[in-house]
């Protein structure tokens, strides 16, 4: 008689979870410490101005820890002059100091509606977190260097200037207020009168324009591009009277206002690094990645685009209606017709790709929308410390910004020496100084670089050489 198996054991509880720690450590206490009274020996040199209408504005700061967890955040707060400002300040330094993009009649009741809102600026948060190539950096487990971030965010937000609200929207530099955040990005405030008044769902639009959010196809993920790409089915000749559709596509020309143009600018620069840079291998490798373009699809494209005319043509406004070039006639106007078809279904596809890849990387809230839609943010004040990097937030000019570094200009400490523990090797050049560290390792660095790392959760202070906590 054979024996059932043996009952398997039941789980076993998981081990608990131990407590979540109610303290700082005292080094980390220490180095909280010291760094409030960084803040408040910089704001008693350097305080920050007073904001346009600030008697008009909400204020609020982010204190420093005394614990762990989130450190708390206070708002609804006013100041009716820069020397109540420049008190509060002085009596120890927040980690962080904001004011309101929008005006109000009441601006310190705790309730959005008792303020009575009277208009906001438009907001446009572009920082370096959203960066395609930061993105990649951090799903393959290591960080872009900091002065590449600070580098690319900058590229990306003098488009948005130059453009979108310069360029698009005609705003005058007037209009426009450019500050660099402190962290690793830019805000530009538009104080246009007009667009101050856009409730949220007139701002969305704007993000939507300005990010390129094309609708798609019912059903599909593709965008829908078919108020750019015009197409529409023309008769040809197959073989002696026999008649055969084929799809006539149309492509605005790359001067072309707004987005029509700006996306064929983004397709002849797309064409130009992988397919004029490249041999006809990697060209073809390249062209067969789209959407449903097989061998045959991509080596007829590769063959028309190296003739030269597709290029010119979508330079003037592309149409393969009336177009014949130096293509096998073998099979009469038909197969023209379908080689010039297929070479056009193949641009459509490059279109698509543009249109994915052009958007701009705005900075998000805490539900997910940008920060240009809210019509009640909270944004840094100029002048004010970023308690996450001790670099100050500098107001600029479209002039100035070409030549702002923020690892320089920005940098609001000095250089006397403070020793500090660090907690990974790590690197940083600061007003012109580069210093590296090493995990562990007690060293004297110069106050600027102490302030940056242990803002960053760096590393803490340490004692004097010789002495021990």
């Amino acid at each position: 008689m054979s024996q059932s198996p043996a009952a398997p054991a039941p789980p076993q509880p998981a081990p608990p979870k131990p407590p979540q720690p109610t303290e700082f450590p005292p080094a980390v206490k220490q180095t909280v410490i010291w760094l409030q009274n960084q803040f408040t020996k910089a704001y008693k040199e350097v305080p920050p101005p007073m904001p346009d209408r600030f008697t008009r504005r909400e204020f609020g700061y982010i204190l420093w820890p005394d614990r762990p967890g989130p450190p708390p955040f206070v708002r609804h707060r006013s100041f009716e002059s820069a020397e109540a400002l420049q008190r509060f300040l002085a009596r120890g330094a927040p980690h962080s100091l904001y004011y309101s993009t929008a005006y109000y009649r009441r601006p310190a009741e705790l309730k959005m509606l008792d303020k009575q809102w009277l208009g906001a600026e438009l907001i446009f948060d572009l920082d370096a977190d959203h960066l395609a190539d930061v993105e990649k950096a951090k799903a393959e487990g290591h960080e872009l260097p900091l002065d590449e971030q600070l580098r690319q965010v900058k590229v990306q937000f003098k488009r948005l200037l130059d453009e979108f609200l310069f360029g698009d929207f005609g705003l005058g530099e007037k209009d426009v207020w450019i500050t660099f955040s402190g962290g690793r990005g830019y805000h530009a405030h538009v104080v246009e009168e007009r667009l101050m008044q856009l409730e949220a769902k007139g701002r969305r639009e704007v993000v939507d324009y300005i990010t390129g959010k094309f609708p798609v196809k019912r059903g599909e993920e593709e965008p829908d591009l078919s108020s750019i790409l015009r197409t529409a089915s023309i008769p040809v000749q197959k073989f002696g009277k026999q008649v055969k559709s084929i799809e006539q596509v149309s492509a605005p020309a790359a001067d072309s206002p707004g987005w029509p143009g700006r996306l064929t600018r983004t397709v002849l620069t797309l064409l130009e690094r992988n397919v004029d840079e490249s041999e006809d291998a990697a060209a073809k490798k390249w062209l067969r990645t789209l959407p449903s373009v097989g061998e045959k699809r991509a080596e007829e494209f590769l063959k028309i685009w190296r003739q030269g005319d597709l290029r010119t043509r979508l330079n003037g406004g592309y149409s393969n209606r009336s177009w014949n070039p130096n293509v096998s006639q073998l099979f009469g106007e038909y197969r023209n017709a379908g080689v010039l078809a297929g070479a056009s279904s193949t641009l459509v596809l490059v279109y698509q790709e543009a249109a994915r890849h052009m958007g701009l990387p705005f900075a998000k809230g805490e539900t997910d929308e940008p920060v240009t839609a809210d019509t009640k943010r909270l944004i840094r004040l100029p002048g004010s410390l970023h308690g996450k990097s001790g670099l100050r937030v500098i107001t600029l000019t479209r002039s100035s910004l070409d030549e702002f570094d923020p690892l320089r200009d920005a940098v609001a400490f000095g250089s006397d020496p403070v020793r500090i523990t660090p907690r990974k090797d790590q690197e940083a050049t600061l007003g012109g100084e580069r210093v590296a560290v090493k995990a562990g390792e007690p060293v004297e660095v110069p106050e600027r670089h102490a302030v940056f790392w242990l803002a960053r959760m760096g590393g803490t202070i340490a004692p004097p050489q010789g002495k021990s906590t």
